[in-house]
């Protein structure tokens, strides 16, 4: 079977022996001298089907984490970035809009969904969250850091280094 055949069936239905054999391939055909703009574009795209259900997988472990420990904060830290990373923002929003509904006084509840916030590049409803977040805990450090990451992105360094 060809390369090009492999990753498709690799993109429809996941199965490692068709990345194994088709990455082997694309390897073997770098090798040989044909690093081609397709053969390229081809070897990159298997490598992002493969990332993609690799973080799919990790975001599955930290969900079960979550479940298994909703109060333990890494695990949250962790699925935001991997399903941010994956597009899944408004997703995330919902999940920690949800969070925070239920625990309106909760300083990590406004934490987590400023930071959904800011890897979705929504930095206004960031900053109203955070600024919430700190009317209820005005020291807590992860709301300081983030107004911090807003204030850099508005273009405010000194006030960004001020609260990092």
């Amino acid at each position: 079977m060809q390369k090009e055949e492999l990753l498709e069936r690799y993109e429809a239905y996941g199965q490692e022996s068709d990345y194994a054999e088709a990455r082997r391939l694309y390897e073997q055909a770098l090798a040989n001298g044909a690093a081609d703009a397709r053969t390229l574009n081809g070897f990159g795209y298997l490598q992002e089907c493969h990332g993609r259900r690799d973080l799919r997988a990790a975001a599955e472990c930290y969900e079960r984490a979550i479940e298994a420990d909703p109060q333990w904060p890494k695990p949250h830290w962790q699925l935001i970035q991997v399903l941010s990373t994956l597009g899944e923002n408004d997703r995330l929003i919902e999940h920690y809009r949800q969070r925070l509904a239920a625990a309106p006084t909760d300083p990590l509840a406004h934490a987590f969904l400023a930071s959904v916030y800011m890897h979705a590049r929504d930095y206004e409803h960031a900053a109203e969250i955070i600024h919430a977040g700190l009317e209820v805990a005005p020291d807590d450090p992860r709301l300081v850091e983030l107004r911090g990451d807003v204030y850099a992105v508005a273009g405010h360094p000194e006030d960004a280094l001020a609260d990092w």
